[in-house]
């Protein structure tokens, strides 16, 4: 239910966009939103840290024939 209202909520907003004529004005706005991200990104001082896990390690039980 929510998926289907954010898309018929979003097509409102590109026709209206589109009706408006403010087409250009979204399209800059959306590149300067980018560029700042890739700024940030760009400045960050990421410290990325992948842990795997070892693998389990299986134990074989000793067999007793008694």
């Amino acid at each position: 239910m929510r998926k289907t209202f954010w898309v018929i909520v979003l097509l409102f907003v590109y026709i209206w966009v589109v009706s408006t004529g403010h087409e250009q004005f979204v399209l800059d706005q959306s590149h300067r939103l980018y560029q700042t991200f890739a700024a940030w990104f760009d400045d960050a001082d990421v410290d990325l840290q992948i842990q795997r896990k070892a693998a389990p390690v299986i134990k074989k039980r000793p067999r007793r024939w008694d």
